[in-house]
């Protein structure tokens, strides 16, 4: 028997993040290798870009150097708490049911203002594997962890914490659903898949301030699929 008590507690942590995330990770290098169609999640190329930028390396070694030093720092950081891997069927089960949910509380939320079908985006099925476990693993980190994480940490030296939470909420939401009509591949804009994506957003703000980054990222990666699926 498991405690739940110390598993809502203890996976909250960020160690749980970068473990659980890492096979999300390799997942996706391994389906575009697979795919072989040079299509990439927008949110990685983003960061990849950037990242390049600072330093000039190849993204594979980029990315692999960037992902050791993370998880070594979240090591240090988190030497005292203990890893425990009979959590992770029940964190990965949990998000799970956070995807099933998602639709129907967006639609729910939206259905006063505006009720209109969502654009399901068309793809072969390795394709939208891919793309589905991309946005799990690099739109989490972009959107939740570094413009959500970033902007409520600075907003909260000067507002109070409610209030810096609905900022860094509001802001990284916003650009998040904008996000998807940017590139070559994004789509054309509609004002009902922008609030869609916008309130999106702040739920995966919401579960990722309240259970840290490996949920929102299987909520997100399990999500895309069941739209791609057809679910």
């Amino acid at each position: 028997m498991i405690s739940f008590e110390d598993y809502f507690k203890t996976t909250r942590n960020g160690l749980y993040g970068l473990i659980l995330g890492a096979p999300l990770l390799l997942l996706y290098e391994a389906l575009v290798y697979l795919a072989d169609l040079g299509i990439r999640n927008s949110a990685d190329v983003i960061l990849v870009n950037w990242l390049r930028w600072v330093r000039p390396i190849p993204p594979l070694y980029l990315k692999g150097v960037v992902l050791l030093t993370i998880l070594a720092l979240a090591v240090f950081f988190n030497r005292k708490k203990k890893f425990k891997l009979q959590y992770a069927p029940f964190l990965i089960s949990e998000a799970m049911v956070y995807s099933f949910l998602l639709g129907l509380v967006i639609t729910k939320i939206l259905q006063p203002f505006m009720n209109m079908p969502a654009y399901l985006a068309p793809g072969s099925l390795i394709v939208s594997l891919t793309g589905s476990i991309g946005a799990g693993v690099y739109e989490e980190f972009l959107f939740r962890a570094i413009l959500f994480g970033g902007i409520f940490f600075l907003a909260k030296r000067f507002l109070s914490t409610p209030f810096a939470w609905l900022l860094g909420a509001a802001i990284s939401s916003a650009l998040f659903a904008a996000y998807h009509y940017t590139g070559p591949m994004g789509d054309s804009f509609n004002l009902y898949t922008f609030a869609y994506r916008g309130v999106a957003g702040l739920l995966f703000c919401w579960l990722y301030y309240l259970r840290g980054f490996a949920v929102a990222a299987y909520t997100h990666a399990f999500y895309n699929i069941w739209i791609f699926l057809g679910i």
